[in-house]
């Protein structure tokens, strides 16, 4: 069985997507593209996790998974894709 950290190595690459927020009637109030690239560092010791949005660019890097993220083996499971979101949620705060 794979370790978190093997599984999350597994999401390397880049990811395209965007932040939408919407008004509590549903209606679209703002969609700004980003792009999440997540890079191996250090023999993949390390992951640089950079999102792109605005002409800006946030940049952290991660040496372990936690906080409540968890990862799979096989990338069909949405999870996966959630934790990536949380990810972005998590570089977000930072800034």
């Amino acid at each position: 069985m794979k370790s978190q950290w093997e599984c999350f190595l597994q999401n390397l690459g880049v990811w395209q997507g965007s932040f939408t927020n919407f008004s509590p009637q549903g209606t679209l109030l703002k969609d700004t593209p980003s792009c999440l690239s997540l890079e191996g560092l250090n023999n993949n010791q390390t992951v640089r996790l950079t999102l792109s949005r605005s002409g800006q660019d946030m940049i952290r890097e991660f040496s372990s998974v936690g906080g409540g993220l968890l990862f799979f083996e096989t990338l069909i499971s949405t999870k996966g894709f959630t934790c990536l979101l949380k990810l972005m949620a998590i570089a977000n705060k930072l800034d």
